[in-house]
């Protein structure tokens, strides 16, 4: 689809295993958002979709800088889908490659690497708490 909701998808960010994420345009607020939508040979499954929507609802309780905020939850013709916040930048697998590029993790780049592992535990663990 080119448009969910108040959303009109801008291009593939990325594909997983459950689904699709798409950069996004929410035309109601003028901003830009990163749309995950369920695949549709998933979505027949009613677990799958359980799944993915109590995905969307634990990270709307959550607040923390390392974790995505989820703004919405909607469907289209039976596939679930998430608004979430747009992150961009690098991915954790680029930055780790460019410190390992720039010093093989000796001196700052291991500081730098330890420094990112350490925001990643930071919010993994207040996801679990």
């Amino acid at each position: 689809p080119r448009q969910l909701g108040d959303y009109r998808l801008e291009q593939e960010l990325g594909r997983g295993g459950n689904g699709s994420v798409y950069a996004a345009s929410d035309q109601r607020l003028g901003r830009k958002v990163a749309i995950k939508l369920l695949h549709a040979d998933l979505a027949e499954r009613p677990t799958t979709v359980a799944r993915f929507l109590r995905e969307g609802q634990m990270l709307a309780r959550l607040d923390h800088p390392g974790i995505v905020k989820v703004f919405e939850v909607g469907h289209h013709r039976g596939r679930p889908w998430l608004a979430m916040e747009i992150v961009t930048g690098a991915s954790l697998a680029e930055r780790i490659e460019r410190l390992r590029a720039a010093g093989g993790h000796t001196g700052d780049s291991l500081r730098q690497l330890v420094a990112l592992v350490a925001q990643v535990a930071a919010a993994v663990a207040h996801a679990h708490a």
